[in-house]
This record gives structure tokens, sequence and C-alpha cells, in this order.
């Protein structure tokens, strides 16, 4: 039978689940205190799970929307294969994710049908506190993934809301693939949000907490947007093997003094094949070097896309030239991916007609009551908008700016 550990970071909150054959055994939470390091209250909880003799757990972590951020990109330029698109995303990652002190680690995934690319950014004081909580408490940390990733293994439906405690997030999914993700309004409660599968419910009314833990057990291994902290550093020449080839070669040295004959024959055969170790770690240095030029290539095309991008004014000027007359603009916010827009039209009119004309924006929903309110002899209905911004109409954000 075997046995994997999911531990979820919400907020301050701390939680782990043991999940043998797809089925949950065990759990346990706990906060994490004032005074107290990330590290010491996750190795204090990996400290209570249940063990078997001579076999180290093995653990899955799952974070929140606020330590790691999942983002569809598109319009990047052609790559010719997934480890040029994996060093473009990681090389730009100050591009395309919020940088909080250090550049994020980053992961992705495979081209959605639509031609975005689902990327991920975790935060790296986040990764190496698990890092090191997993070493203290003596377990094998296999992946760290986003909970956006992984919460398809623990729900029913195609879509879902996840809050944890900070940041809200929509997700849209099939099976146990995840499809879209955007941020969400709100803080919205998990027990009225979540739909937790069979195996999942029986926790019983606390399992939905344990929704992304138990994901990022069932999961995490396969998860594309997963990152193994035993990898992060491949692509370098190890330290060991370097100090080992110096060393080597000091040794060989002292022999050729100290011994004749074949003693001396013998140590320069061992330091001409440490020697010939260095040769292929050259070579993969050069290799690494051409690999580099062929990104910064593609970044200046990034660059080039960047600088071509069409201005928020554009969206602006749109959606105030297709207003209805008499009619009044009040609030207009907008975001990586979309906005809000709260607007007057006359009372008994259609309040979305107007905006199927202007081809900026997409998937307008009304948000909240409309309310009707007297300007001046007329009554006009004041009507509160959510929206997504088209491709081709995609900036950086706007703060929201009242109009008089």
């Amino acid at each position: 039978m075997s046995e994997h550990i999911g531990l979820s970071l919400n907020g301050r909150t701390v939680r782990a689940i043991a999940v043998r054959d797809e089925a949950p055994v065990w759990s346990s939470e706990r906060e994490q205190g004032d005074e107290e390091s990330l590290r010491v209250a996750i190795a204090a909880v990996l400290d209570t799970v249940p063990r078997r003799r001579w076999k180290s757990p093995k653990v899955y972590a799952a974070l929140g929307p606020a330590r790691v951020q999942v983002k569809a990109l598109s319009g990047l330029p052609p790559v010719a294969n997934e480890s040029d698109l994996k060093n473009l995303v990681r090389e730009s990652a100050a591009r395309f994710f919020l940088v909080n002190g250090s550049p994020p680690i980053t992961a992705v995934s495979a081209t959605t049908p639509d031609g975005a690319v689902l990327a991920a950014g975790f935060d790296r004081e986040t990764v190496a506190a698990i890092t090191g909580a997993c070493a203290d408490a003596r377990c094998s940390l296999v992946a760290v993934v986003p909970s956006a990733a992984v919460l398809p293994a623990a729900l029913c439906g195609d879509s879902a809301v996840w809050s944890d405690e900070r940041v809200s997030v929509e997700i849209v999914f099939s099976g146990a693939a995840l499809k879209g993700v955007r941020r969400a309004n709100g803080n919205v409660p998990l027990e009225a949000a979540l739909e937790p599968n069979e195996l999942l419910s029986r926790l019983g009314d606390r399992c939905s907490r344990f929704a992304d833990a138990y994901g990022a057990a069932r999961a995490g291994a396969e998860s594309p947007l997963a990152i193994r902290p035993r990898e992060t550093g491949r692509g370098k020449v190890p330290k060991w093997r370097q100090t080992s080839a110096y060393g080597g070669l000091a040794l060989a040295g002292l022999f050729a003094l100290l011994a004749p004959g074949i003693r001396a024959t013998l140590a320069a055969a061992e330091a001409e094949g440490l020697l010939s170790e260095n040769v292929g770690s050259y070579r993969e240095a050069i290799h690494a070097e051409n690999e580099l030029r062929r990104v910064s290539g593609a970044l200046e095309e990034v660059a080039c896309f960047a600088a071509s991008r069409f201005s928020a004014l554009l969206v602006l000027g749109e959606i105030t030239r297709r207003l209805p007359t008499p009619g009044a603009l009040l609030a207009l916010t907008l975001e990586d991916a979309g906005g809000n827009l709260v607007y007057l039209v006359p009372d008994g009119s259609a309040p979305l007609e107007w905006l199927e004309a202007v081809t900026s924006i997409s998937n307008a929903e009304i948000v909240g009551p409309i309310t009707r309110e007297l300007v001046g002899e007329s009554t006009m209905a004041r009507v509160t908008v959510s929206f997504l911004l088209a491709s081709q109409a995609r900036t950086t954000r706007l703060p929201e700016v009242p109009l008089r």
C-alpha cells in the first residue's frame, strides 16, 4: 500500500494529511505563532505524521495563491521545444510575476488549446522553508505545487473558488486537469465554495479545509506545474565534482614527488582520469552558454512584444465612445486580465446591450444589484459590471479613477 503526505500552506495555517491508496487516513493542522518561523511551524506539523519503521514519509506540498501565482501567458514568441519555453519564462519571471525581493521559482505546463501557456511563480523563501522543515523532520520532499493545480483531484464539478485568507482565485478544470485560473474579488468561505469528492468527504465537516493538501498527495507528482527541489540546481557543474578534481590533482602531484617509478605512473593515470571528468564539465558549460544565447535572442523578441502593447487609454476611449446617451461612466478598474466598470444608463433599458459593441472587452457580467438613482428629473439605473480584457487590449494595471 502506497502512502503519501499532503502538506498545505494557507495564510498562517499549516495542514497535513496522510493518504493511503487515495483515501485519507490521518490529518492535522496548526497555526503559525507570532514569534515562530514558517520553517519551525511546518516541522512541528510534520513531526506528528505517523511513520513506518525504516521509511521516511514522502511529502507533497501545496501553496496557496498568496505564496504562488498561476497565470495564463499568451502572445509568447515561438520556441523550438519545451526546454526553451521553460528557459524563456524563467529568464523573464520579473515580467510575468510580481517579485518580492528575489526572483520567483517558475514552472510551466503544456500549451492550452487557445495558445496560452499556464505558468507558476513560487515564492523562493517559502520553498526554502518547506525544504528545510522536511530535512528537520526527516521527511522526503518530492514536489511543491500550486493549490490551484491539484484542487481538481480533490473536488467534483468543473469549477471552484479557493481562498487562503488573503487572496482568492477562480479555477476551471476538466477531470483532474487545470484549464484556467484567474484572481477572484474578495474571499469566499471554503465550505460554501467547494464540493469535495467522495473520498475526501470521509474527513467530515472539516474536509474542505484539507482539499489542497489532499489534492497534492494524490496528484502532486504528476502535476506539470510542480517543482522538485532536487532539480532546481540542474544545469550547473556540482561543487563536489570540482572539489574532487582539484583534490585529485593535489594528491597526484604529492605522489609524483614522493613515490618513484610505478607509484608515480599510477598517480599520473589517476590525475589524467580526473582531468577527463573536467573536460566533460567544460563541454557542458559550453552547451549551457549556447543555450543562454538562444534564450537571450528570445528575450529580445519578448521585449519587442511588450513595447507594442496597446495602452489602457484605448480601452477607456472605446468604452466612453460606446456609452449610451443619456448615460454616465462613474468608475473603471483595469487589472492584468480584466476589470470592473460602474456606470449609469436610463432606467428600463438593457444595461449590458451597449457593451457587446466594445471589442476590447469580453465576458461582461453584472456584479451585485442594479440600483436606481434620480439624476435631474430622470431615473437612472446604476450598474456594476465585471469583464475580461480581449487579448489585443491587455496592458498594465490601471488604478481606479472616479470619472465626472
